[in-house]
């Protein structure tokens, strides 16, 4: 509770800091920010949380079929505890069955512990992707379609990894050494207890307290039991510590950190309280020696850099902890060299106020160990039953020193039972007087005001900095706020006379548990605009979890490898530490790696070419993912040859391609996997990895491969994968198998049926299915709107403006206005170093041929007859207004130097009307940030979207026409109902199906997007990238963001309704190419196939920008397949290799006359069906025929 006091205070300091900062500038400082302190148990946010969590639950319960058979657990904040230890009560709970799998979502690093210490190996965690950097620098933006990016933790591989730590010492129990890592780790610091002074995580003091453990475990035995702690063992342990804790303060003191790691990440009021530890420092020593302090060290030397400006940035706060952290560890120097004593005096004087010198610190110090060796016991007990008393607290900001353990002997310790508090005195313990006026009910609000209260809570936290800490400066910053006696604001609180409302709010409660099920009953919705009003036929009981213990070993019966899960033992290797500098976040890790070797397989090339070559592997290590061979090489030769123009397109020559291959391989495998191949890197296969698993009409399913190449040591190559995967297409005995009876289905018969959603009832004989018809009873038809959409799809009523005409209704120079609208930078130059500040919209980048949708657009592309390169929506044009208005100086400044020829621009040159030029900066940069357009990911140039005034129209009209209703029993092919399967696979059709603007669609995948029903209708309002569109749905789409309605899609994961007869394609699937086909040009096949797609467009003004080069380990896509191939410069004539590569089939007729699909490579510029005619008839014929000859008609076409 007082961790969470601490962090409540540090946000409404650091809040109330920056707006004192703003006000200083003389900006205007919004007072109506959210209080993150909201939320905390007991407040009306967390109150009003909790009663729309429980009518969420109860919604999709009763309306997602993927919630139907899950059993939901909410423990809201009227239940106490933390997050993570309520996870674990449900597992200890639950830990009857082997093999159980438990997903936990989080960033606490505290579930590593909490994971390993259930002892279900099979439970992975799961949290967002962590990048390390500048909290200054505003974040990419992102491509459409891009999925979100996740980081997984699996235990079980951890509890491997920890296998081989131990793996010298074969008498250790697994289990038991688990047990014991826990201990060791709570040195290191937790949410209860402070780490110890000289053991940081990035100083190595996980590798220090393992090598003494696996050292000393022959003397101390096991450090716990079952949760308890054998503190005969722990003090023989600790007795190792102290020669540890010597040697990290003078390598500390000794350091030469470098300046980026001392200084703050914003700049705030901290270096006074540095240089006040610092003369701390050197007042104690003049205490302890006698010495004159001014005649060492004048503080106000160092205070006289911080002069320089009036408002500190952080550079300048930069420089300024350097001197102070200088200053303070010359003075800890000297210390030490009077030995350890003079430290630990230093440390609990300042921080602690404590005086070892007398019997009163002595006893003192005592009293803080023994609470300190509580805090172990606790934590412990709370890691294995539970908590074991509610009201327990360390009541010290700090950690003793590790050397004064030694002389303390531990004994056993027990903790009073004590309950937790109420939501609202929790509340009372950790809010700050500033959120109390906000948070808190007005009866209890006076409490605090109360004399023998107010003390305990004052308005400004107190902010101290560790000296003894590894990296002085703001990472060494700690709040120090008193210690509030509970009992005290328990017994205040309780004299309160509550209304209903408080003890609504004041209650503790327990979990309750939902399943669907049971008689039907009307539920009102707790978010009307949003979920309406639902009969509902959800249970709901309250579950009382009593204190359980468990043993601690793993449940007899459990697979040493579980199917789905990854393992370091699908292989054979030797497990070593090794310095390798590993760098898994952005960052190398300077301590030992457990390094995984495998010995190399010294077949030769050939015979894994023969072996190998277009058969499936497995990859991935130590996961199991799909992959076809494409080929294999070594540092000679390709098996198969590559053609020369191959190495033409990477740039690179055959040699070097091989050589440059294995250097990348060796580094990501070394550097990134901690994995090595010895005694050298041999073989390497080349493969395309799954793209997807499709299923035919016939039912069968067939891998889709993708299209770029990846490598993989032969030694990392895996043959085969256990039965049971989740990612091994099922197989099904029978039709009742795979069509479940009740299961809901869409029949894509031919006709009226197409798309009706219904239910599987039967089976019945089939003259086309050996195995038999399905019997659908179909409950609803689409919506039969396909021309009234397209109709109105096809009308634009937004106004889109040039860079020109931007620039004259602004009376700016176009030149400028375009740089705005994409990057324009800003050098910040202090001490030697620069910093960048984008200033620009950012709405376009023409190198990468991307754009904001509905904010810019290529003209060329939309064929609108426009000369110039982009166009800009209305919105874009508000935008820059609202810019040029609000920051009209620095546009004035900017504009001066564009006039005269500049186009690098400086800080103190563009904001040198500002009393701080750089803080000025960053508010722009920040203002830009909290733009809407600034959200929106980046999409291809040749994305397609449909205006918001066109949007409303086509949503009017689906909305207003209601599905049909019917109860008609249908008898199906099998391969014409589709259903959801435990493997989700997309229907397969002979060709891929195209989508266009206005068409209607049907969801057929609940497992991309949990909130989009089965069967759920829509039309097509964007078509982003080449496998993605926007698609806004009929009905509200609980989850996402964007109205409610508008979900970006996967093309896989739709039917297509206005265009039924592609689903309906028969066709062979086509063999993957067995090797790589040059990519032609710098466009992928897709994108010219695009350009094609669109007969009427024709190019106007400027050509289309190239694609950028594709990175020299990307390998280039396979062609489309063709049945016919003719070279473009054949067929386009006036070729420019550096304007325009191609241009628009005009028409998608003429191709399928010569029956040549899509192929990229039949192009034309004619501008009409009969010169299009005249072009291909002469490439067919090789133009034989006479400039007058009249070729013949379509019908007599020769057929390739």
């Amino acid at each position: 509770m007082n961790n969470q006091r601490e962090r409540r205070y540090k946000s409404i300091y650091d809040i109330q800091l920056h707006m004192q900062r703003e006000a200083k500038a003389g900006r205007q400082v919004e007072d109506n920010w959210f209080d993150s302190n909201a939320i905390s148990p007991g407040t009306p946010f967390m109150l009003e949380l909790n009663h729309q969590l429980k009518c969420f639950i109860k919604w999709k319960l009763q309306n997602d079929v993927n919630w139907k058979h899950l059993e939901v657990v909410l423990s809201g904040s009227d239940v106490p505890g933390e997050g993570e230890h309520k996870i674990m009560r449900y597992i200890r709970n639950h830990k009857t069955t082997p093999n159980q799998r438990h997903c936990i979502y989080g960033l606490d690093a505290d579930l590593i512990l909490l994971g390993l210490i259930a002892h279900e190996p099979y439970t992975m965690l799961l949290r967002e992707e962590v990048k390390l950097g500048s909290v200054r620098s505003l974040p990419d933006r992102s491509l459409f379609g891009e999925p979100p990016k996740f980081q997984c933790l699996y235990i079980n591989v951890l509890r491997e990894y920890l296998t081989h730590e131990i793996a010298h010492m074969p008498q250790l129990d697994l289990e038991r050494f688990i047990d014991d890592f826990v201990v060791l780790m709570l040195f290191v610091g937790n949410d209860f207890i402070p780490r110890l002074p000289t053991f940081e995580i990035n100083e190595g003091a996980v590798n220090k307290l393992l090598d003494i453990y696996k050292a000393k475990w022959h003397e101390t035995g096991y450090l716990s039991e079952g949760g308890v702690v054998n503190w005969e063992a722990l003090n023989t342990f600790l007795k190792e510590l102290p020669k540890y804790e010597y040697e990290t303060l003078e390598k500390r003191i000794k350091s030469k950190k470098k300046s980026n790691n001392l200084a703050p990440m914003k700049a705030t009021k901290k270096l006074p309280s540095i240089k006040e530890v610092a003369y701390s420092a050197t007042k104690e020593e003049s205490d302890i020696s006698g010495a004159d302090v001014n005649e060492e060290f004048s503080l106000e030397q160092v205070s006289a850099e911080s002069a320089v400006v009036k408002d500190q940035t952080p550079e300048e706060l930069k420089s300024d902890e350097n001197l102070a952290t200088q200053f303070l560890k010359e003075k800890l120097g000297k210390f030490l060299e009077e030995g350890i004593h003079k430290i630990k005096k230093f440390y609990y004087s300042e921080h602690l106020r404590i005086n070892l010198e007398t019997q009163e610190g002595q006893e003192q110090l005592k009293e803080m160990i023994q609470k300190y060796l509580e805090g172990i016991q606790w934590v412990m007990f709370y890691y294995f039953e539970g908590v074991s008393d509610w009201q327990w607290y360390y009541p010290y900001h700090y950690a003793p020193m590790v050397s004064d353990f030694i002389e303390f002997q531990a004994k056993e310790i027990s903790f009073d039972e004590r309950g937790p508090f109420r939501p609202v005195e929790q509340l009372m313990g950790v809010l700050p007087p500033y959120s109390v006026r906000y948070l808190i009910p007005t009866p209890y609000q006076n409490l605090l005001k109360d004399p023998s209260l107010a003390q305990y809570f004052p308005e400004a936290p107190g902010i101290e900095y560790d000296s003894l800490c590894a990296q002085v400066g703001w990472q060494s910053m700690k709040v120090i706020v008193p210690f509030v006696p509970f009992d005290l604001v328990v017994d205040k609180a309780r004299q309160v006379q509550e209304s209903n409302e408080l003890q609504e709010m004041n209650a503790c409660r327990q979990e309750k548990v939902f399943w669907f099920g049971g008689d039907p009953y009307p539920e009102k919705s707790t978010l009307p605009q949003l979920i309406p009003d639902f009969e509902c036929c959800v249970k709901e009981v309250e579950m009382n979890y009593e204190r359980v213990s468990f043993t601690p070993t793993v449940l007899q019966g459990t697979a040493e490898v579980l199917p789905g899960f990854p393992s370091l033992k699908y292989l054979n290797y030797v497990a070593e530490e090794k310095d390798i500098a590993i760098n898994v976040f952005q960052v190398a890790s300077p301590f030992p790696t457990m390094v995984l070797s495998f010995l190399k397989d010294e077949r030769t090339l050939q015979e894994v070419f023969d072996q190998l070559y277009d058969k499936q592997i497995y990859v991935d290590y130590p996961c199991k993912e799909l992959g076809v061979v494409v080929g294999v090489s070594d540092e000679t030769q390709f098996l198969p040859e590559m053609p020369p123009e191959y190495f033409a397109e990477v740039g690179m020559s055959k040699e070097g391609y091989l050589t440059h291959i294995r250097n990348e391989m060796k580094e990501c495998l070394r550097a990134t996997k901690g994995l090595e191949i010895n005694p050298e890197l041999g073989t390497i296969v080349h493969f395309l990895p799954l793209k997807m698993m499709k299923k035919t009409l016939q039912g069968n399913f067939i891998p889709e491969w993708a299209d770029e190449e990846f490598f993989v040591p032969l030694e990392l190559v895996m043959l085969d994968r256990e039965n049971g995967h989740p990612k091994n297409p099922p197989v099904f005995k029978n039709l009742s198998e795979e069509f479940e009876l009740g299961k809901e289905a869409i029949v894509l018969t031919k006709g009226e049926r197409f798309g009706c959603l219904g239910k599987v009832k039967g089976y019945c004989k089939d003259k086309f299915s050996p195995s038999g018809g399905v019997k659908v009873l179909t409950t609803q038809k689409p919506k039969f709107i396909y021309d009234q959409i397209k109709d109105a799809a096809k009308k634009e009523h937004e106004k889109y403006y040039t860079i020109g005409e931007l620039a004259r209704i602004l009376k700016r120079p176009i030149g400028l206005v375009n740089r705005f609208l994409g990057t324009l930078k800003v050098n910040s130059r202090f001490k030697g170093k620069t910093k960048i500040l984008q200033i620009g919209l950012n709405l376009k980048n023409e190198v990468k041929s991307l754009v904001v949708l509905r904010y810019a657009r290529w003209a060329a592309f939309w064929n609108n007859g426009c000369e110039d390169k982009w166009q800009f929506s209305q919105k874009t044009l508000e935008m820059l207004k609202e810019y040029s208005s609000k920051y009209k100086q620095m546009w004035n400044e900017i504009e001066v130097k564009w006039t005269t020829g500049k186009r690098k621009f400086e800080l103190m040159d563009i904001f040198r009307y500002a009393v701080s030029p750089l803080g000025e900066a960053e508010q722009v940069a920040l203002w830009i940030s909290k733009l809407p357009s600034a959200k929106e990911p980046w999409a291809s140039i040749f994305s397609e979207y449909l205006n918001e005034s066109v949007v409303e129209v086509l949503d009017k009209i689906a909305c207003e026409c209601p599905n049909e209703t019917e109860s008609r029993m249908v008898k199906c092919n099998p391969g014409h109902v589709f259903v959801e399967s435990p493997l989700w696979v997309p229907h397969f059709t002979a060709f891929p199906q195209l989508f266009e603007l206005g068409d209607r669609v049907l969801n057929i995948n609940t497992s991309y997007h949990k909130s989009i029903p089965f069967g759920a209708e829509g039309t097509v309002i964007s078509i982003v990238e080449k496998e993605y569109t926007e698609v806004l749905f009929d009905e509200v789409v609980v989850n996402t963001l964007s109205q409610g309605r508008r979900v970006l899609v996967p093309t896989k994961c739709l039917i297509n309704l206005t265009q039924p007869n592609q689903c309906m394609k028969r066709g062979k699937q086509d063999k993957k190419p067995a090797f790589r086909e040059s990519q032609i040009g710098n466009w992928t096949p897709f994108e010219v196939k695009k350009v094609q797609d669109r007969p009427n467009l024709q190019p106007k003004g400027n050509p289309l920008p190239p694609k950028p080069q594709p990175p020299q380990l990307s390998k280039p896509q396979p062609q489309l397949q063709a049945n016919i191939k003719i070279p473009l410069k054949e067929i386009f004539t006036g070729y420019n290799p550096e304007a325009s590569e191609f241009v628009p089939d005009p028409s998608s007729e003429i191709k399928q006359m010569i029956n040549v699909g899509n192929s990229p490579e039949v192009l034309t510029k004619a501008k009409s069906e009969e010169d299009a005619k005249n072009e291909i008839f002469k490439l067919i014929q090789g133009d034989t025929t006479g400039p007058n000859q009249t070729p013949p008609s379509g019908s007599d076409l020769p057929m390739p």
